[in-house]
């Protein structure tokens, strides 16, 4: 249909076209099967009625056999909803293809694409590569089908192979070349042995070192792999997805658990929250998801500074490396009715939406592996749990702006009491589990304080020396932490005066092996670090 719309001097030239068209097919007495693609195209757009009824006509009477495809989308809005033209409907049959399942996709690509694309690129995609290719896209790319995804990954990596060669033999010495310098090489060292021993100097072996270097071939420095396998896939969906390796490979979930002890340690008095996150996580990645729910939804409640959000970056470091996958909004912001639409929004066909609109689903639709953390949010007004419980309801009418499978909710409250009044049962019912984080005990906090001093003779660990926190010393930044009541600004206080006084002091000693390092107060409330 757009080939017979392309350049259209006058109205009546595409009935010209059409009418050739059809009349070519009915000289072939049902030799020809016409296929339609976005045949939903027939019923908007210029001179699509003439269209429609020359169809109809020859459906009518039998003249053609013709094969429409269009998408699930296009065919509610053209042919379900509101129909242009109920009579052309009548004429064809439904008939919807489902996606392709891994294993069918995987069995395309091995018995028919693989062969034809190695005979055009000379060199061998194997077996792992495909079970790569259909596997990691059936479970990253989320918003394509199998096997196009599949097929358009491996198509990258022996494009970029073939990329990769080519830059390679450009920068390779020729062989010629090659040959020439190894001969001067023989040459060299043949005249290096006669000549008198007394008589060599540091040059000439300078100058046999430097050619022989640089007779070496190139290809030795970069190598390039010989086919397309799983590594060179991999590679390239991390890429595509901004996923790390690491992630690709599945090891996030061994990651998580070696993590759990150094949480338990950074951590003051939330061993429980600790273990609930991480076993809720590993729970549900065994478990076959559910589709569109997250993979898992905490609410985190308690007082200010106990390691509610620095709980979930710790998450977000533990599952991909890098804080960069954690989104947090802070609610706070979204107090008003109007301002929730631009957080989260139900898309409607009778308006565009406004590119400030929807920042959650365009977060979700470019990054569907991340952690989404709602700061205050007890704080928010009610109509975002009107859009949200809807987006998580399998509402079929808009769960395909955004997929939540593979997404990670962190809602924080300051909230610790009669968290009932503030949030919907409905709300609740989307959680996987409530945490409370209480108020650290003192024993607790003088854990916290020695840890961090442990980690900086792990970093002096060569030298063997231990440091000696005085009971004065701790009993000051337990006093502090009376007065501010906020975990993050006791860390800042030790930080400040007492980890960078102790460095620095550390840095201009040289001698320090075998040593305590006893760090105490004075009169004047002042630390001193002392050798003996």
């Amino acid at each position: 249909m757009e080939e017979l719309n392309a350049d259209i001097a006058n109205r009546g030239e595409f009935e010209k076209r059409l009418k050739l068209f059809l009349k070519q097919i009915r000289t072939a007495n049902g030799g020809i099967i016409v296929f339609i693609d976005n045949i939903h195209l027939i019923l908007g757009g210029e001179g699509v009625n003439d269209a429609a009824n020359l169809l109809k006509f020859m459906l009518s009477e039998h003249e053609i056999c013709c094969t429409g495809a269009t998408t699930l989308d296009e065919y509610d809005k053209h042919f379900e909803q509101d129909p242009a033209d109920p009579v052309l409907k009548k004429h064809f049959q439904e008939v919807f293809i489902e996606e392709l399942t891994v294993a069918e996709s995987v069995s395309i690509l091995r018995d028919g694409l693989k062969r034809s694309m190695e005979s055009h690129i000379r060199f061998p995609i194997l077996d792992s590569a495909i079970v790569s290719a259909v596997e990691l896209s059936s479970h990253f790319i989320i918003y394509k089908c199998l096997p196009y995804e599949a097929i358009d990954t491996i198509y990258r990596a022996c494009r970029n192979i073939f990329r990769a060669r080519m830059d390679s033999s450009s920068n390779i010495i020729d062989r010629s070349k090659h040959e020439e310098l190894s001969s001067d090489v023989t040459e060299t060292t043949s005249l290096k042995e006669k000549e008198d021993t007394a008589t060599k100097d540091d040059t000439s072996e300078i100058d046999l070192t430097e050619v022989k270097e640089e007779s070496k071939p190139f290809t030795l420095k970069h190598e390039i792999p010989k086919g397309v396998d799983s590594t060179v896939i991999i590679d390239i969906f991390s890429k595509l997805t901004d996923i790390p390796v690491s992630t690709l490979t599945k090891a996030e979930n061994n990651r998580l658990s070696i993590i759990r002890e150094d949480l338990h340690n950074r951590f003051i008095d939330q061993d429980a929250a600790i273990d609930t996150v991480v076993e809720t996580i590993l729970r549900n990645r065994a478990e076959f998801p559910v589709k569109n729910q997250p993979l898992a939804s905490f609410l985190f409640c308690g007082p200010i500074g106990v390691g509610k959000k620095t709980l979930a970056r710790a998450v977000a470091l533990a599952l991909y490396y890098s804080e960069q996958s954690i989104y947090t909004i802070d609610m706070s912001k979204y107090t008003e009715a109007n301002s929730i639409y631009k957080l989260i929004n139900i898309p409607r066909e009778e308006h565009k939406v406004d590119p400030e609109q929807n920042k959650l689903i365009k977060i979700i639709q470019q990054k569907p592996y991340a952690i989404i953390l709602f700061d205050q949010i007890e704080k928010v007004h009610h109509e975002f749990w009107n859009i949200l419980l809807r987006y998580l309801d399998n509402d079929n009418k808009i769960n395909k702006e955004a997929d939540f499978t593979n997404t990670i909710f962190f809602f924080i409250s300051n909230i610790n009491e009669e968290i009932d009044l503030h949030f919907r049962k409905e709300f609740f019912d989307c959680l996987n589990n409530i945490i409370y984080f209480q108020s650290p005990t003192m024993d607790r906090l003088c854990s916290m304080i020695h840890f961090r001093l442990k980690l900086i003779e792990k970093i002096y660990k060569k030298q063997n020396f231990t440091i000696i926190l005085t009971w004065k010393a701790l009993d000051s930044c337990l006093k502090y932490y009376d007065q501010v009541r906020h975990i993050n600004l006791l860390k800042t206080y030790v930080n400040e005066q007492i980890l960078n006084p102790l460095l620095d002091s550390l840095s201009l000693m040289k001698h320090i092996s075998n040593t305590k390092v006893v760090i105490d107060i004075n009169d004047e409330n002042e630390y001193q670090v002392q050798f003996g």
